[in-house]
């Protein structure tokens, strides 16, 4: 069992955003309270876009996405064989993957292009994934198993474009955005990935959503961040290394979210990131 996460203030305060962002795209709920602290963020700067006629639709689109979210993402984990054998939501899977095909997200404001880019990113992944199931990793250098094989190189059509995973990411989401909650809301399928969430992304409620992705994983002691009090060592995933660009001050970063940290921690180490697949299955997987 995880080892229960010492409870702060931050943590109480956002309980309610916790549980709102988990039902985000099955209302159309407005935009409620975001941190004070990533309002400074330029990525989050002071401005209500108004939504624009395309935004509805799209999700609308979400929201049905959000279903079969529900439905197989079970604490964060994919019930992936199950979903196979149910031929109706496999195919609204197909179905999703194939409207974003064919949907250009240049006519929706920036959350709901934001949104839309998150959403695509975690669909293809899930795509590809039922199609190669069963599989162990998507990281075939990591644990070699054979169904992994390009992976990540591997192209969709999305927006219209034909792009590899690697490339939504690296191209389009980190630099069009510049918003390094982003990191905690795309799920690459495995184990130390921020977790899945089990709903998509809409416009109306991203920044609570993404507020609530990122500290639920900074309070995530697996495989977001643990800090020893005896020694001041702030224990962090791999992520805060391979994009240390994307959150500047790393310590500054984690500290705007747990503000009980500020001025204690010392020394900064990584946690080994765990490649096996994010399937939720009765049998625990054996040890790397």
């Amino acid at each position: 069992m995880r080892e229960p996460v010492n409870a702060h203030p931050l943590v109480f305060w956002l309980s309610p955003l916790l549980l709102l962002a988990g039902q985000a795209c099955q209302s159309a709920a407005g935009p409620g309270p975001h941190l004070q602290s990533d309002r400074s963020h330029p990525a989050a700067a002071s401005r209500e876009p108004q939504a624009s006629p395309a935004d509805a639709p799209a999700d609308e689109r979400h929201r049905a996405f959000g279903r079969l979210l529900r439905t197989y993402v079970v604490e964060g984990k994919v019930r992936y064989e199950s979903w196979l054998r149910s031929p109706g939501d496999r195919a609204a899977l197909r179905d999703y993957v194939q409207w974003l095909a064919g949907t250009s997200p240049k006519s929706l404001d920036e959350p709901s292009r934001k949104a839309f880019w998150i959403n695509a990113y975690n669909a293809l992944t899930l795509n590809s994934v039922l199609e190669r199931y069963p599989l162990t990793s998507v990281n075939f250098n990591e644990l070699k198993d054979p169904g992994a094989r390009g992976f990540w190189e591997t192209p969709a059509v999305v927006g219209g474009q034909s792009l590899t995973l690697n490339q939504i990411e690296a191209t389009i989401l980190r630099p069009t955005f510049n918003d390094p909650r982003i990191h905690f809301a795309i799920n690459c399928a495995s184990n130390g990935c921020p977790v899945l969430a089990a709903d998509a992304y809409c416009r109306d409620t991203l920044d609570q959503q993404l507020d609530a992705r990122t500290v639920a994983f900074l309070n995530d002691p697996a495989r977001g961040a643990h800090f020893d009090e005896k020694t001041g060592t702030l224990t962090v995933s791999m992520i805060f290394q391979w994009y240390a660009a994307d959150f500047g001050d790393v310590t500054a970063f984690i500290t705007r979210y747990r503000p009980e940290l500020t001025g204690k921690v010392k020394a900064m180490a990584f946690l080994p990131y765990d490649w096996r697949l994010n399937d939720f299955s009765p049998a625990p997987n054996p040890d790397p």
